[in-house]
This record gives structure tokens, sequence and C-alpha cells, in this order.
């Protein structure tokens, strides 16, 4: 809690917080340093800190130092008294002004020392409860405090970007002529591999130092439009899967950093447990905004329980696979060969669409906003919608 006047020191104050509808009870309170902007535990619970910013007054005639109080609470908040405080600042580097300012660090307040001119901001601290690390805002530079001693060890410079460079792009293209035919269209005739969604880099392969990736295509090659599709004079909105049976893959390949070719290596089709195949076409009547699949020839297509509208992929340690669906918000789980080992949906949904783990609300995002990008973290599956859930009441 900071002081009314500029300058004068603040409060680090404890309270007890119940329910949402029970006042929170004063605990205790300590003086820390001027302008306290942020506070936190030590993950072992025995310490709290903050960032005491110590900003001048605008025409600088007033500039306290800025440091971080350190409050030891391992005996209990209520039993903390000013004597549990220690500050960790900075006025051992004030003889170091040059040499921090050479070094990067940014030092600018008239007549400011070190100890004044720093203004700590947000503390973060290591998982062992040993070290603080504390950035400071205006200065270009981050502070280490050792929590076993109380003392700021160091000053370290952030370094400077020059926003006048540019990065060197560098495009490749996939020659079509060396793209595999992935079937025959009326309206477009032969029709290539392609509209790549995903992708994973799988690593640098050892026999040629070239970048290996995999990715895969979306629901496939379709337009659009209006048709009549069932005799009535009236036109239904349709989809017209112009390859209504390809099925989904996984296609490698690997980019030559020396000479720039690009050139694929492997495809895997996914197909469901029992083997069959899967396709792009949508699970049910309401996927794809209603809109009523077809093929050239104006058949309405069967609905495909499995079928899949990829957007994301990823390699597990356990060498599976995790795919993420746009249909709706689901995600598939491969073995290597491509073998479909589960389908994860929202609860809500029929059972021959997949497993449903995730809150039935999930059902409620826009249609044809499932799951876009997909992440491995730690042995969890991280996957994210692409729209906000049409839920206004919570």
């Amino acid at each position: 809690m900071e002081a009314d006047a500029t300058g004068d020191n603040g409060l680090a104050v404890f309270y007890t917080v119940g329910t949402t509808d029970t006042a929170p009870v004063f605990l205790n309170a300590v003086e820390v340093g001027a302008l306290p902007g942020m506070v936190t535990f030590t993950p072992d619970g025995t310490k709290v800190l903050t960032a005491n910013e110590g900003e001048p007054n605008d025409d600088y005639s007033v500039d306290p130092e800025g440091y971080i109080s350190i409050i030891d609470i391992s005996g209990g908040v209520e039993t903390v008294t000013q004597a549990n405080v220690t500050t960790a600042g900075f006025t051992q580097f004030n003889d170091q002004i040059e040499s921090l300012r050479g070094q990067g660090v940014r030092i600018f307040g008239p007549g400011a020392t070190v100890s004044q001119d720093l203004e700590p901001e947000y503390i973060a601290v290591s998982s062992d409860s040993q070290t603080a690390y504390v950035s400071l805002q205006e200065n270009n530079a981050l502070a280490v405090v050792d929590l076993t001693s109380n003392e700021v060890t160091a000053i370290l410079p952030l370094g400077f970007k020059d926003q006048n460079l540019s990065p060197t792009v560098t495009t490749t293209f996939f020659e079509e002529e060396e793209l595999p035919v992935i079937g025959t269209s009326q309206a477009q005739g032969e029709i290539l591999l392609g509209g790549f969604s995903g992708l994973y880099f799988e690593g640098v392969n050892p026999d040629n130092g070239n970048l290996q990736f995999i990715t895969h295509p979306d629901l496939g090659p379709s337009q659009t439009g209006n048709a009549d599709v069932d005799g009535d004079g009236t036109e239904e909105r349709v989809r017209t899967y112009l390859l209504p049976d390809l099925e989904p893959r996984f296609v490698r390949f690997e980019y030559n950093p020396n000479d720039g070719n690009l050139s694929i290596t492997e495809q895997v089709l996914l197909r469901d447990q029992n083997g069959n195949p899967l396709s792009g076409r949508p699970n049910l009547e309401t996927d794809d905004t209603g809109r009523i699949p077809i093929d050239e020839q104006g058949n309405v297509l069967e609905f495909d329980p499995f079928g899949a509208d990829l957007e994301g992929i990823l390699r597990a340690p356990d060498g599976t696979y995790w795919l993420s669906d746009e249909y709706r918000p689901a995600i598939y789980h491969f073995q290597a060969d491509g073998t479909l080992i589960e389908r994860y949906v929202p609860q809500g949904l029929p059972p021959e669409v997949g497993n449903g783990v995730f809150p039935e609300v999930y059902n409620q995002r826009r249609a044809n906003r499932g799951f876009e990008a997909i992440a491995y973290q730690d042995g969890k599956v991280y996957a994210f919608i692409q729209t906000p859930i049409n839920n206004p009441h919570r």
C-alpha cells in the first residue's frame, strides 16, 4: 500500500480473505519502501517480498531510493514486527554508476545515484526460494537477490535491440510437378497434394542435416455454394467435396538448408481402430454450419462420424501423434502408423463421434470453429478454441 506523499514509505498489509460475502480481516502491517508496486511470497512460504519502486516527483526534488523489502513470516504473519523486515537495496552499487552505464544499464535521473534511479517493478522467485529476480523497468536491467543473505548480488543489463534491422526471411515452395496426385476431379482435373494446415518440427536428419517436418491437409478440396439437392425447387446450402473419399494423412517432408529444396519423404493414411479409412466429411448434420455435403454430381454424401478437418499436429515423446479438429473442439490421438487410438470430444454428443470428455459448454462455440492449435508440455496436451464460446450467462 503506497503512502499519500511521494517519497514516503508504504506498507505491506496482511489480511485473511473469506468468501465473497465476508469482508477481509486485518492481520498485520509493516513498513516497507516508497511506492511498493508488487508483492509476492517465496515458494516455501517463509518470506514475503515487495518491489518498492521509489519513483521521484516530477521535478526530482524528491527521489527516494528503490529497493526490495524482504519480510520474514516463518513465525506466522500475526507475529511479524518491523524487526522481521530486511532491506535489499542498491547503495553498494553507487560508486559503479559509470561502469553500469557502460554495460547498458539506463541511469538517467538528474543528479540521481544508482540506488535512487533503479526502480524495482516485478519479482520472480526461484523454485528453491533461494534467489529472486527483480525487473528494473526504467533501467533496462534485472537485479539478482540472494535470499539467504538478503542482498542484491548483481545488476544485469538486458541489452538493446536495433529496431531498424529487418529479419532475413527465406520463403521456399514445393515445385508443383514434384507433388503427388491425390485424385481427379471433374471440375479441376488432377488435384495435387496440398492444402497443408498444421506443422510440427520433428528434428534434424542425422544422415544429411535436413530439417524434418510433419504436416497434414485439412478437410480436402471443396467448394461451398447452393444447390437443389432434394428436387423441391429450393436451393440448399451445400459443400461440394471434389474428392469425397480423400483420406486425411500425415505428410512428412524435409527441407535442405543448403540448396533450399523441399522433398516429401512419407505419407501415412489415417484410419479408425478397425482399419477403416477416415475422410474429411462432417460428422453430424449440424457441422459445417449445416451445409449439406455433396459430390460433384450433386449426390448427398454420408456423414463420417470420425471425419476430420485437421488444423494442428504434434508428436508426443512416446512417438504417438495428437491432432486438433476444426469441425468441433475435438482432439485425435493416433499411433505412429496412423491408427486411431481415441478421439476426444465435448460431452453431450453421440458416442459414435468420440469419447465425450470435454465440458459440454464447448459445443456452444461458433460452427466450424473448433480446436485450432495444439501443443504439448510435461505430459499434457493443450488445445485452443478459435473464437469465444457463445455462453453469455457464464
